[in-house]
């Protein structure tokens, strides 16, 4: 059977954070956050609770992956997030294109012409498989919708990121399917499962 992961950035929002994890760890669940530095301060009393169980947070801080100038800092980010990875016992990290802000909009450069964004995504996302390799964790890449949540977000089709994950060809870069933004950009979250499912990083929780 599969054990059900739930967002502490969007359940019990009345609560503070670590109230908001620890209520939803009694209620059966695995745990997601995003930002790990806005709940920095929390992150130790989380840790040292063996109720808890973090199934991901996002794995990056800055920069981007679809442009050459952005992805220092990308890699950056990504290599400050494992020690917190492992604090938390957390073996999935969240990836996207790049930096957002607090309403999920695209804050990151992308390069213009395709080539170069795509290219420049693939060297990215390879460099942070050998980061996953040595420090045993995965990294999930997300597509999210530009029709009503994310303009300009570069990998807005279950297929944009899914292509990515096959190119870079590591078991540490999967594919985070999210199906609310299959549903608003494509509308066919089914054939996309079927399509894309093996490259899902689902574990089996026994």
């Amino acid at each position: 059977m599969f054990q059900l992961s739930a967002c502490a950035e969007t359940l019990y929002l009345e609560l503070p954070f670590a109230d908001r994890v620890k209520r939803l760890a009694e209620a059966g669940f695995l745990v997601e956050f995003w930002r790990w530095p806005e709940r920095k301060s929390d992150l130790d009393q989380i840790a040292d609770d063996p109720a808890i169980s973090i199934s991901a947070f996002t794995g990056y801080l800055a920069g981007c992956i679809v442009d050459p100038d952005g992805a220092d800092a990308f890699i950056d980010g990504c290599r400050e997030s494992l020690p917190v990875a492992q604090r938390l016992g957390c073996k999935t990290l969240f990836l996207s294109s790049g930096e957002l802000d607090a309403n999920g909009q695209v804050i990151h450069a992308i390069a213009r012409h395709p080539g170069r964004r795509w290219i420049s995504a693939y060297k990215t996302l390879s460099r942070v498989a050998e980061l996953a390799e040595a420090a045993d964790v995965t990294y999930v890449l997300e597509h999210l919708n530009t029709k009503v949540d994310h303009p300009r977000f570069p990998f807005n089709h279950v297929e944009d990121a899914a292509e990515l994950v096959i190119a870079v060809g590591s078991p540490r870069i999967r594919l985070l399917m999210d199906v609310y933004h299959a549903q608003i950009e494509e509308g066919s979250v089914t054939q996309a499962i079927r399509d894309y499912g093996s490259l899902l990083a689902m574990k089996d929780i026994k």
